[in-house]
């Protein structure tokens, strides 16, 4: 059954869905603001202060955790300050509700309308904005995971989207508050792994990472990291000065950018002549590196699929049915023959009982 919506909450509706500052809200921000208000127990629309950012923001990400169990995407946050009136964003705002990861939701048949949509947000402008258009489609989740996957890239960590806040498309990411915390902290980083040329440790970082994305079911992250990987390795095997330099200018060339390409055959010419006895770089030099870079493209197209497929399977196995509004996915393991031996009910195990507490408080008053 719905719950009733209450007239306050129809007025909130009402007010979040104006169109502020060339901004409009989309419909989950909407609820988002709805729910954070709700939750501290506003009495009146008269005591939202619509005209102050932090506050709005606040509310924005206390809503959004509360509706989708999740932290806010920074599009999402940005455009609810930007409702309220923070300085300093895009003035070119298209009049769309749409924009940001949600983008992706409503054009899953047009990737150039959905990266078009998100790019809309970042504030770019020219042929940076055609290239960041280019990069989203390249790489298929938003800019928002792009640019927190950048600073991933670096620190060898998962970071949570709302940490990446501080961090813009196109800019160095090692200069970005989260690098700064866990620089302080002694966190060993890219930075230091490339400077002294351990082969091993670097393939551990980008390892590690990987592992960590897919844990934090972020699997688009986690197949690029390692297609990107593992076609580096192929390409140069144990050149080992060229892998590091290759590494080294990559990050420099895409900083901000994410992986847009996953071997840049050019690039990696170029650093394979630097580093070499002869120092300078052919035709045939270039011709080689795209072959190589082809002969193991389809494997690894077969393993990413492969490596998709299994996360997502293991993500959907393990879907917590007590937690947020989330939809367990139909290719889930199926429990319609599995009895609880506490309810006595069929479709889930006696430790995800929803009955639990009740039967436990029915067998206290029995005893």
């Amino acid at each position: 059954m719905t719950a009733e919506v209450t007239p306050l909450e129809s007025r909130l509706v009402a007010l979040f869905e104006q169109k502020r500052h060339d901004t409009n809200l989309t419909k989950n921000l909407v609820l988002a603001l709805v729910q954070g208000f709700m939750t501290s127990k506003v009495e009146s629309v008269d005591e939202v202060d619509i005209n102050e950012p932090d506050e709005i923001g606040s509310a924005a990400d206390e809503g959004w955790r509360k509706l989708f169990s999740a932290e806010i995407p920074v599009t999402m946050l940005r455009r609810a300050q930007k409702w309220a009136g923070k300085v300093g964003e895009s003035k070119k705002t298209k009049d769309t509700p749409l924009g940001g990861d949600e983008a992706f939701e409503i054009a899953i048949g047009d990737k150039r309308l959905a990266a078009v949509l998100d790019v809309e947000t970042l504030d770019l402008e020219g042929s940076a904005k055609s290239q960041a258009v280019d990069d989203i489609i390249a790489q298929g989740i938003s800019s928002t995971r792009i640019i927190a996957m950048s600073l991933c890239l670096f620190l060898g960590c998962v970071v949570p989207l709302s940490k990446c806040a501080g961090c813009k498309w196109g800019e160095d990411s090692t200069l970005s508050p989260p690098a700064r915390e866990k620089r302080k902290a002694g966190h060993r980083m890219l930075a230091e792994i490339l400077l002294e040329g351990n082969l091993a440790e670097l393939s551990a970082h980008f390892a590690m990472l990987m592992r960590e994305f897919a844990e934090a079911n972020r699997v688009e992250e986690a197949a690029l990291v390692g297609s990107w990987w593992a076609e580096i390795y192929a390409c140069f095997g144990m050149e080992k000065k060229a892998l590091f330099a290759y590494v080294r200018e990559y990050m420099r060339k895409y900083a901000g950018r994410g992986l847009p390409i996953v071997l840049d055959p050019v690039l990696a010419t170029r650093v394979r002549g630097q580093t070499s006895a002869e120092g300078g770089c052919s035709k045939e030099e270039l011709k080689v590196v795209r072959l190589k870079s082809e002969s193991v493209a389809a494997e690894l197209n077969r393993s990413l699929a492969q490596l998709r497929k299994d996360l997502k399977e293991a993500i959907n196995n393990n879907v917590d049915v007590g937690v947020g509004p989330k939809k367990k996915p139909g290719g889930g393991k199926d429990k319609s023959g599995v009895k609880c031996h506490n309810c006595g009910e069929h479709g889930h195990y006696a430790k995800n009982c929803p009955n639990k507490k009740v039967e436990d408080d029915a067998v206290g008053d029995e005893e």
